[in-house]
């Protein structure tokens, strides 16, 4: 029957006596020897105590031997004895065939993330070839410039590859859709899209040579400019309407201009002044159309959008865009 837990002191001090004793009388025994006999102590001690209490028992006996009595001296750790290599073991080890051999040999057991890294060395080493599809710095540099990245940071290749489907996708839907609309406001203005984006974008990413990077970067440029510029220009439509539109139609019908106007026309002296002047204003209001203040209007739209077109070509622009 196991003692109580108040006789583990006890218990402890008498076990670590005994192992201290095995110790000393099987110096010279082979550490086999020692070991069985320290076990069946260890063991014996054990079964006097309760089974809740081995874990406990062990731990103070772990801390009480055998360094708790000094005149009990603990012997060095052994140093490993050095390795020799045969000359055959060198030749190998300077064999590439070998060595590539023993690494096949070891592939099945590699973990995906060992597999990468040692493809990764081979590589840089020029001993593997570079993987298909690996984007080149230059254009990652400028990747992680636009997105406001730090220099070096590392990318995910893949997902890079599904943000530009994505952009591209974007890009190639509004192309048309700003171009049409910008031919009905301005079916006169030299800025003009000269082929459609899609047709020029699968072509240029297809290694197609006649396609450089300069005309696939103009062609981008330029609908970003035509997108940002007429975004400016909405921004300001009313302000154009209200200065420039509003002020050219409404301006001749003023009074004073009305009444300049009549006094040097030629009439009868029979009519009255305010009746002439009534007959001009209702003749000049009628030229006043949703036409004609339409076409005013998008004229107008059309010369401001050019300005900054011409603005953002040439670099003059301070909006960034």
């Amino acid at each position: 029957m196991g003692k109580q837990p108040e006789d583990r002191p006890r218990l402890v001090a008498a076990a670590a006596n005994r192992l201290r004793l095995i110790q000393i009388d099987f110096a010279d025994e082979a550490p086999d020897v020692r070991r069985s006999y320290l076990t069946e102590a260890v063991e014996g001690a054990l079964a006097e105590v309760l089974p809740d209490q081995r874990e406990a028992f062990l731990k103070e006996l772990m801390e009480r031997f055998p360094t708790w009595d000094p005149n009990v001296v603990v012997a060095a750790p052994r140093q490993e004895a050095p390795v020799v290599q045969s000359r055959t073991d060198e030749r190998e080890l300077q064999d590439p065939s070998f060595l590539v051999g023993r690494l096949a040999d070891m592939a099945p057991q590699l973990t995906d993330e060992q597999r990468a890294g040692l493809i990764g060395r081979l590589r840089e080493a020029g001993l593997a070839p570079q993987a298909q599809g690996v984007l080149p710095e230059g254009p990652l540099a400028h990747v992680r410039e636009v997105l406001g990245l730090k220099p070096g940071a590392p990318l995910d290749t893949a997902r890079i590859l599904t943000l530009l489907g994505a952009l591209a996708d974007f890009a190639c839907s509004l192309d048309p859709l700003v171009w049409r609309t910008w031919g009905k406001l301005a079916p006169m203005s030299k800025f003009q899209s000269m082929a459609g984006l899609r047709l020029l974008l699968s072509r240029y990413v297809g290694s197609d040579s006649s396609v450089t990077d300069a005309q696939a970067e103009e062609d981008l440029l330029k609908l970003r400019h035509l997108i940002a510029s007429v975004v400016v220009a909405v921004g300001q439509a009313g302000k154009i309407a209200a200065t420039d539109v509003v002020t050219s139609f409404m301006a001749p019908l003023g009074p004073a201009k009305i009444h300049d106007l009549v006094r040097f026309e030629k009439g009868s002296i029979f009519i009255a002044e305010e009746v002439k002047c009534w007959r001009k204003y209702k003749d000049l209001a009628g030229k006043i159309t949703d036409v004609a203040v339409e076409s005013a209007i998008n004229e107008k739209i059309q010369r401001f959008v050019e300005e900054l077109m011409k603005r953002r070509a040439t670099g003059r622009s301070g909006t960034g865009t």
